[in-house]
């Protein structure tokens, strides 16, 4: 008696199992995509892939990144822990560091004792970039509800978290990802 015969994999018409091989197709994309930079960190990751494929356009990519990165640093100056699994666009905003520093505690300390914040932006560097960044990424997404939940959705899932976007939400990711790039050149 003969054991049975793996169907999964691919065999010699004498039965001998076929080498676990990539095929010339999956070879030769791997090589264009090497070729045409995929050490950069970009192209690493879920944008990158998408631009790979011609389902996103440079400008789309461009908006994706800008988001991220807006969204990594209106994080880092609120002052948010930075997200467990983000894209790399996302860790460029972020940036370094973040500890809250001598001017931090002060700030905090005067709005807690009924500070306008208003007028403390006024005398701090730190607080106006928190008022700038705030108001671009809250405008941003402002701009993403306009187009619709999907959109919002699946624009964060990709640019913020590096997520797969399955393909029938494309046409949402791409709509929202052209919204940005009209906002964000505007």
């Amino acid at each position: 008696m003969s054991r049975p015969k793996s169907a999964a994999r691919p065999r010699y018409p004498g039965g001998k199992l076929k080498p676990e091989t990539a095929s010339p197709a999956v070879v030769r994309a791997i090589i264009d995509a090497a070729k045409r930079g995929a050490a950069n960190p970009l192209l690493r990751s879920e944008i990158g892939r998408l631009r790979l494929k011609d389902v996103l356009t440079d400008r789309q990519v461009m908006a994706a990144t800008r988001f991220a990165a807006l969204a990594g640093s209106y994080d880092r100056l609120k002052g948010m822990p930075r997200r467990t699994v983000a894209s790399p666009s996302y860790q460029a905003g972020y940036g370094g560091g973040g500890e809250a520093t001598r001017e931090d505690v002060e700030i905090i300390e005067a709005l807690g004792a009924g500070a306008n914040i208003v007028e403390l932006s006024r005398h701090s560097d730190r607080l106006r970039a928190v008022v700038r960044a705030t108001k671009r990424y809250e405008s941003a997404r402002g701009v993403l509800r306009g187009v619709g939940i999907d959109a919002e959705r699946s624009v964060c899932a990709v640019a913020l978290y590096d997520e797969v976007v399955v393909s029938g939400r494309w046409a949402s990711l791409c709509a929202g990802l052209d919204a940005l790039a009209s906002h964000f050149s505007a």
